[in-house]
């Protein structure tokens, strides 16, 4: 939050030390903001937020696969599809074992990006140097 109730969102900080930040009033896109600039401006309060997304009621339904994630279970369908079409000669197996192998580095995106989100907390008050202050304290 910053002075006269106007906000910002912090994208990161440059190799200069830079904040680079999105003032939405000026329209400008991305402004880099020296540090006494940004705390000059800052008062103190800073939200952490991550986007809501609903959908519009116009938008068609979409039916609840019940089988977990939606891109998991299309995956799957889409992978025993492939699996028929090699038993029955329309694919190679070469196909088959591509589609398993973007299937397997999906995967492994999606849990890497799942420890990004658990991490991201620590990481930003490391990075903010409150990372010790906030920990609670240690039983001896």
């Amino acid at each position: 939050m910053l002075a006269d109730n106007k906000a910002c969102v912090l994208i990161g900080h440059d190799a200069d030390g830079r904040a680079q930040v999105l003032l939405p009033e000026t329209g400008q896109g991305v402004v880099a903001l020296t540090p006494a600039e940004f705390v000059a401006r800052h008062v103190g309060v800073t939200l952490f937020v991550r986007p809501q997304f609903r959908f519009d009621s116009r938008a068609p339904a979409v039916r609840a696969s019940g089988h977990g994630h939606w891109f998991w279970s299309a995956n799957g369908a889409q992978r025993l599809a492939r699996r028929q079409q090699f038993d029955i000669g329309q694919r190679s197996l070469l196909d088959l074992r591509n589609a398993e192998n973007e299937l397997y580095t999906a995967k492994r995106a999606y849990a890497n990006a799942e420890a990004d989100l658990l991490l991201a907390p620590a990481r930003t008050l490391a990075a903010t140097q409150r990372l010790v202050q906030s920990a609670p304290p240690l039983k001896p």
